[in-house]
């Protein structure tokens, strides 16, 4: 996933966040690597790993991948948008 879809705090291993939009989980942390799964909007992921090059490493239902941490907001809750506005 691209980190300018994920939006995350102190991304700590083992903590919890949700897609802000339907966000690629890829196979590195790069928009250059594959994507293995599409994860809709307000998906709840946990982070196992650091960051790196913008990503971060998340299980997702049991499938591991890479995601922008651009396009997460931490602690399971997820982004405002401009419906709840």
């Amino acid at each position: 996933v691209y980190g300018a879809y994920l939006a995350v705090n102190g991304s700590a291993t083992g903590s919890s966040a949700r897609t802000n939009d339907a966000l690629n989980l890829r196979s590195g942390p790069s928009t250059g690597d594959n994507v293995v799964l599409v994860m809709p909007a307000g998906s709840a992921v946990t982070i196992t790993g650091s960051e790196s090059n913008g990503f971060l490493p998340v299980t997702y239902n049991g499938t591991a991948g890479w995601a922008s941490a651009q396009y997460l907001s931490s602690g399971g809750q997820p982004a405002p948008t401009t419906d709840d506005v």
